[in-house]
Order: C-alpha cells, then sequence, then structure tokens
C-alpha cells in the first residue's frame, strides 16, 4: 500500500495534477514513515515539497522542506552542508511567491550561513551561484541589484580560481551560464 501511494503521489506531480499533488504526498509519506530511514524521509520531503511548489500550494511547500530540514538536523559533520543546501533550494522553489523584502532577508541569512563555510568548498560556491540567479531572477532593477551582483561574482571568481581543478564539473556549467548573464545584461 506504501508503495502504491507513493506511486500516486509521483504520478500526480508528473501530470501536473494540482488539486492532488499535496493530498497524495501527504499520504505517501504518511503510509512510508515508520519503516522509513531518516535519509529517505528527507528525500521523499524535498521531493514532496518541490511538487507541492511546483503545484502552486507555497506552504505545504514550505512545510515539507521544514520537515526534511529536522531530519537532517542530526546527521553528523555534514548536517551543516545538508541543511546548507536544503535552504538553497526551498528558496529556489518559494522565492517567486516571496516579496522582495522576505526574500533579500532571506538571501542575507542564507549568505551568513554560506560564510561559515571555507571559501573554497562546494557549499560556499553552490549558496553564491544560487544567490546570483535569485537575484537575477527576482531582485528589482536598480543600482543596488547591480552593485551587489558585482560583488557576488568577484566572490565567485575568487572560489573558482582557488578551487582550481578540484572545481565541480556541474559547476563549471552553471558558474559559466551566471557570468554570460551578467556580462550581457549588467556589463560586469
Amino acid at each position: 500500500v506504501a508503495d502504491y501511494a507513493l506511486m500516486r503521489a509521483r504520478a500526480a506531480t508528473a501530470a501536473n495534477d494540482k488539486k492532488h499533488v499535496v493530498e497524495t504526498w501527504l499520504t505517501a509519506i504518511k503510509l512510508r514513515s515508520p519503516t522509513m530511514l531518516p535519509p529517505e524521509k528527507i528525500s521523499l520531503n524535498t521531493e514532496a515539497a518541490y511538487a507541492a511548489g511546483a503545484a502552486g500550494d507555497v506552504e505545504m511547500s514550505k512545510q515539507f522542506f521544514a520537515a526534511a530540514r529536522a531530519y537532517a538536523f542530526v546527521r553528523g559533520a555534514d548536517a551543516s552542508k545538508v541543511q546548507l543546501l536544503m535552504r538553497v533550494h526551498e528558496l529556489q522553489v518559494i522565492g517567486g511567491t516571496m516579496t522582495w523584502r522576505d526574500l533579500n532577508d532571506a538571501l542575507t541569512d542564507l549568505a551568513k550561513v554560506a560564510e561559515t563555510f571555507p571559501m573554497w568548498t562546494e557549499p560556499r560556491l553552490n549558496a553564491i551561484v544560487s544567490e546570483v540567479e535569485m537575484r537575477l531572477r527576482y531582485e528589482p532593477e536598480g543600482d543596488e541589484k547591480r552593485k551587489m551582483l558585482s560583488k557576488l561574482k568577484a566572490e565567485i571568481a575568487l572560489i573558482v580560481d582557488g578551487m582550481g581543478d578540484s572545481l565541480p564539473p556541474n559547476y563549471l556549467e552553471r558558474v559559466r551560464a551566471v557570468n554570460y548573464a551578467l556580462e550581457d545584461y549588467y556589463q560586469l
């Protein structure tokens, strides 16, 4: 029954059945919960958060992300990396529904957390590149936006130079895309 419920949730998500997505995910997680280990709970709640966000239910998306973070908080040395990554994903999903002031505050908080990681690490690079992507998408045009994007571009350049050959391949494409956007639209 639990596996069937999960298939229904994924099918509702794939069909973009906005009316049933959240309900089916809640059922699937509830039925699978007694047998799930924390990594699976994190994974399914994150998947449900994306599905709810795509269906336009921002509040449930937030709740699913909060549940995923709750299961991640005791996961040892990598817990802070996982929590940072989940917060980035959460803001990418719900950022467009937030007021700019609230999203800016969330991005400022995200930057403070990212600064706790050493400069030349993947979590820090991911947080900064994600922040640029969100600012490009959601921040109102103006001098402040241009200044912040310029600052973030310089940080990305430092991190990429410092990481050298250890830069994960999937980041090279993202960094290039961000740099092209900054050059094309802001002459940075």
